[in-house]
């Protein structure tokens, strides 16, 4: 089965491990849900790491900030928009509190932002004393 789900992949998976802000959709309003870990990426969507995995559903609209590390400014970021492919409980609260994975399927390209974070959006502690 693990061969049969492989082959019916469009795009290859490769692991990565970056920060991505995670915030649900309705309409135009966003609401901040967690601080991800990006586990793997394709071409057509990606998994993350989830502390709080039963906030999410299949069909649910997400955007996503992907802190991008080892750029050349601290506040890099692709963005872009998402929608709920699946979720799967782990059980695991490791030393990062992972509960849980969830799968996301790209509603369009990334785009990349370089500019300073909406200081109204997302953990406010996040970049504090940042300039």
């Amino acid at each position: 089965m693990v061969a049969e789900n492989k082959s019916r992949r469009k795009y290859e998976r490769r692991p990565v491990h970056f920060e991505v802000e995670v915030f649900l959709r309705q309409g135009a309003v966003k609401e901040y849900v967690e601080m991800a870990v990006l586990n793997d990426i394709s071409g057509g969507g990606l998994c993350f790491a989830s502390t709080r995995p039963e906030v999410y559903a299949a069909g649910q609209e997400l955007s996503l900030n992907i802190l991008l590390p080892g750029s050349d400014r601290l506040d890099s970021q692709m963005q872009g928009e998402a929608t709920v492919v699946w979720t799967r409980l782990t059980g695991d609260t490791g030393t990062e509190g992972v509960r849980g994975r969830v799968g996301v399927v790209m509603d369009g390209l990334l785009t990349f932002d370089d500019e300073p974070p909406d200081a109204t959006s997302g953990d406010p502690d996040r970049y504090s004393g940042l300039s």
